[in-house]
């Protein structure tokens, strides 16, 4: 691991041990994590920066002080609004070791990540076995994947709440039913987009209800945005919140094109939200020709009805732009695993003709999610170490011989 972590994972994965191959993927995303390249302004660059700022040196009691102050929704100048950061920047500026900050994160993400993969897997599409399910597989593995490290809060706290509501409906252990409840303090985001996961959980599965819940977003104006921002603002963090990101009105596609204009088009596309639509009509599908009430299986299901309720908590939040496109991103997710879950089971084999209709939709819907992959790939190669294909230790003693894939491609190509 410490010549070449690629190689090692490479090895890995040509072994028949599941175990393995789980841990070995999660050692090397704690490297990718410890070698990330961070460019200035970005939101892990400033993370790293406020660990050196004002947690080296930070005295125990004024810790607990502005934990407390987090937990009653109060601000600090110098501290994010969750425990989670605080929690991990107080270690590692109490061991004067910024440096180790992304490694920690990288871990837990990691941990959350890949044991998530590894419970919906039983078998992972491949190439041979189905292009169409092979590119959804890609997307899922993509879209909240391991870039996600950079931005910590919003990847981490749906790792966990996604880890927690697979593992919990497999297997109802209450140790993943409490984890549940945990996201919310690794982002405050989550005290609103973990409500359809606690939803699901403790209201049960009402799926006509769901679904006409789901519907009625896209037409209807089920909750007054005044309400809603009036109540945030009676905290002060919550007022931060609503002052920074409410917008007056949706923004329109002519809109969102115009101010990514000077980017590449696979991030323009991207950033139009095509592929949430295009989630959207899968979720349709599912519920229109009646897969989601008697096609699914108790799994599919509630899995399938938190996606949705996320999604319509999106759509009616449109006021509040970050908690809209958080939320559909967290809906996404959620939907796209219990394609996936169908198609690892067979449902798509059956000769039935609404069952061949649905798959044949499918297929067509997936020309919707190209640019999704190119666009995530070109974060990707952003975001990782040359480094992790040989000596990672080296970035390590000299931070600024770290260079990242696209930078180390810049640099042969003479651009």
């Amino acid at each position: 691991m410490f010549i070449s972590p690629v190689i090692l994972l490479i090895a890995a994965f040509r072994q028949s041990n599941r175990n393995l191959k789980k841990w070995v993927l999660i050692i090397f995303i704690t490297f990718f994590g410890s070698l990330i390249f961070l460019s200035p302004g970005t939101d892990g660059y400033v993370h790293r920066k406020n660990v050196s700022e004002h947690y080296i040196g930070l005295g125990f009691g004024q810790f607990l002080e502005e934990i407390g102050r987090q937990l009653t929704f109060q601000q600090t100048p110098g501290v994010q609004d969750e425990p989670f950061i605080h929690i991990l920047s107080f270690v590692v500026g109490a061991l004067r070791v910024p440096g180790l900050f992304f490694t920690l994160v990288a871990f837990i993400f990691a941990y959350f990540y890949v044991g998530s993969l590894f419970r919906l897997f039983e078998i992972y599409p491949t190439w041979k076995r189905s292009k169409v399910f092979f590119l959804y597989a890609l997307v899922f593995v993509l879209f909240m994947g391991v870039q996600q490290i950079n931005q910590i809060r919003t990847g981490v706290g749906f790792w966990v709440l996604f880890y927690a509501c697979l593992s919990y409906y497999q297997t109802k252990k209450i140790k993943y039913l409490l984890l549940m409840f945990v996201p919310p303090f690794i982002h405050i985001g989550y005290w609103a987009m973990a409500l359809p996961a606690w939803g699901v959980l403790i209201l049960g599965n009402w799926k006509w209800i769901y679904s006409v819940i789901f519907f009625l977003s896209f037409t209807s104006q089920l909750v007054n945005p005044s309400t809603v921002t009036n109540q945030m603002e009676k905290t002060e963090i919550g007022k931060s919140k609503v002052k920074g990101y409410s917008v007056e009105e949706k923004a329109t596609s002519e809109q969102v094109l115009k101010a990514y204009g000077n980017t590449n088009w696979y991030k323009k596309y991207a950033k139009l939200g095509l592929q949430v639509w295009g989630v959207n009509v899968i979720a349709i599908i599912l519920i229109i020709f009646g897969t989601y009430f008697s096609g699914m299986n108790k799994l599919e299901s509630r899995l399938f009805s938190t996606g949705i309720l996320t999604v319509s908590l999106s759509n009616l939040s449109w006021f509040l732009y970050a908690l809209k496109n958080r939320s559909a991103a967290v809906g996404m997710v959620f939907i796209l695993a219990t394609l996936l879950l169908l198609w690892q089971r067979g449902y798509f084999n059956s000769s039935i003709n609404k069952v061949k209709n649905q798959l044949f939709a499918i297929r067509v819907l997936i020309t919707l999610f190209i640019f999704v992959i190119i666009f995530n790939v070109s974060e990707l190669i952003q975001l990782l170490s040359i480094f992790l294909f040989f000596a990672p230790f080296i970035p390590w003693i000299v931070e600024e011989m770290n260079v990242s894939i696209r930078g180390f491609i810049g640099l042969i190509g003479g651009f």
